[in-house]
């Protein structure tokens, strides 16, 4: 089928002309869907004009995805999740219709989430660079105002785990192979870049742009006596080089990624993981890596876990019958949270140099908040239990920050 690009997409030299045009498509949609929120914010690479395109022939793709939140003073006036995703759809595919593929992701939430949000990463970009195309434009300066030094290390080692987990989506990566598609080549490309925010974070030099990390960073890597977990010089250099390919326009069949094999990436993530860990934990570095994982679920268990488990009930609509869904997740509070409870069934999947037995990989899916079946039941069973981690992974933790 041959396929015409619109004019105003032919001949785009700028992101920020890429950035408008997804904006527009989001506007467009939910005037048809009679939609109008008090509010309506752009967030994250893409509000920062910091977001990847690739040109692929006469069509261009956002690598990773376009973040929008709805906000409104009262929770009766949002969208149900269910119309969110809807409305994404519908955004998705008139941009596709337009030359175009991006991944939209729609969520909303009320001003007194702003408000009340304690010091993290998310906040602190949101309230710099944040994108208000609808609705009061000083809404975000009633985010709390904290500073880089106040970003807990939480939240560093929370983003190293999502961006480690999220490679269970490319088994060839983690077998060592070569990317063979863009999406496996950004994963790693944003692996590398999220180890430098996530160690920037744990030293209190974070900073809201991946310019301006991979500044710090280059200069952190001349000043005496600063700790890392590997040659911080040679680390610097590389993400260096990886920040100026994510912030360039791209006209190649696949992005080059960083300059460093899967394999390699996946071990230098696993000694950040490490320091990360015996740092927030008080363990000894001796510790292994089952001891960490079920170290860092305890400080995460009952009842800090609350707002995490109420999150996996609410999921499910009707809420179950099924008793033996509410026993394991009564077990499981108990453990840690539904965030601690997915890492330590994926972290081992990834940081393990040989394949892991049946009764190992069973061990693992017991962590799981929910086990369902997958198409494909002859896959080898580590592919299956990737599988069940990636559904809950994004069933269960990547819509909260619980």
């Amino acid at each position: 089928m041959s396929f015409s690009l619109p004019s105003r997409l032919a001949g785009i030299t700028h992101a920020s002309d890429l950035r408008a045009e997804i904006e527009h498509a989001v506007l467009e949609i939910l005037a048809q869907a009679k939609i109008h929120p008090p509010a309506l914010v752009l967030t994250g690479s893409l509000a920062r004009d910091e977001a990847t395109f690739l040109s692929l022939g006469p069509r261009w793709r956002l690598l990773g995805d376009a973040e929008f939140m709805m906000f409104s003073a009262r929770r009766r006036e949002l969208p149900s999740p269910e119309r969110l995703r809807e409305l994404a759809r519908r955004v998705t595919a008139r941009l596709a219709g337009r030359g175009m593929d991006a991944k939209i992701e729609i969520s909303a939430a009320t001003v007194r989430y702003l408000n009340r949000m304690p010091p993290c990463q998310f906040g602190f970009e949101l309230r710099r660079h944040g994108r208000v195309l609808l609705g009061q434009p000083r809404l975000l300066q009633c985010i709390p105002r904290f500073s880089r030094r106040q970003l807990p290390a939480d939240d560093a080692y929370r983003l190293l785990c999502n961006r480690l987990v999220e490679l269970l989506a490319y088994p060839g990566l983690i077998a060592g192979q070569r990317a063979a598609h863009p999406r496996a080549a950004y994963a790693l490309l944003k692996l590398q870049l999220d180890m430098a925010t996530s160690y920037l974070i744990f030293l209190g030099e974070y900073a809201s742009t991946y310019q301006r990390r991979a500044e710090r960073l280059l200069h952190l890597s001349t000043s005496p006596g600063v700790d890392a977990p590997w040659d911080l010089r040679d680390f610097a250099r590389r993400v260096e080089s990886a920040t100026v390919w994510k912030l360039s326009l791209h006209h190649l069949e696949q992005p080059a990624g960083p300059m460093i094999s899967a394999m390699e990436l996946i071990a230098a993530a696993h000694r950040l993981w490490r320091w990360e860990a015996c740092r927030l934990l008080g363990s000894s570095t001796s510790a292994g890596d089952g001891d960490l994982l079920r170290a860092w679920a305890r400080r995460n268990a009952v009842p800090r876990a609350w707002r995490g488990w109420l999150w996996v009930m609410r999921s499910h609509r009707p809420v179950p019958a099924r008793w033996h869904l509410w026993l394991r997740w009564l077990r499981l509070s108990h453990l840690g949270s539904p965030r601690a409870c997915v890492y330590a069934a994926a972290l081992p999947l990834l940081f393990s140099s040989v394949s892991l037995p049946l009764d190992q990989l069973e061990t693992l899916a017991r962590w799981l908040p929910q086990l369902t079946d997958f198409p494909g039941a002859a896959a080898p069973a580590p592919h299956r239990l990737a599988k069940e981690v990636l559904w809950n992974y994004h069933r269960f933790l990547a819509p909260t920050r619980h």
